[in-house]
């Protein structure tokens, strides 16, 4: 198993390769971090992601929202990562959304599972915990 700071390291590395590629438009950069099938969740429901062109529709309408609303920038910060087995890391950070330098909205937590596939590690299991964000659930998982 990973040692502490290697958890943190990988948690890190797949929360901002993901930020990095949704705020650059990189569909196929963002693809990597997820293992098919995908669950994923909010306060207001949930969504099953079983293929690429569904991963695919959730990250247009995620772009298509931060277009929408101005979101210009993501500040993630590591709240915690813990590896519960040789297979599998948990980790919890917190998601600022920015317009124009701005913070657009309160932040709000999210929490992860990571697995470690032959691909590397990947991400099959999300829960967004954003508040009166009817529009950022909506392009998340309806």
């Amino acid at each position: 198993m990973a040692d502490e700071t290697e958890t943190y390291d990988i948690a890190r590395e797949v929360m901002n390769g993901t930020r990095d590629a949704l705020m650059c438009d990189n569909f196929d950069a963002f693809v990597r971090y997820f293992r098919l099938p995908q669950h994923m969740e909010t306060i207001e429901g949930k969504r099953l992601v079983e293929t690429k062109a569904d991963l695919r529709q959730v990250f247009d309408a995620v772009r298509q929202y931060f277009v929408r609303t101005g979101i210009t920038g993501l500040d993630r910060e590591l709240i915690r990562a813990e590896q519960k087995a040789p297979h599998l890391i948990e980790y919890l950070y917190e998601t600022q959304m920015i317009s124009e330098n701005t913070l657009f909205a309160l932040p709000y937590p999210t929490f992860s599972m990571l697995c470690k596939t032959p691909d590397g590690w990947q991400i099959y299991y999300t829960m967004y915990g954003m508040m009166n964000a009817d529009q950022h659930h909506a392009a998340l998982i309806d």
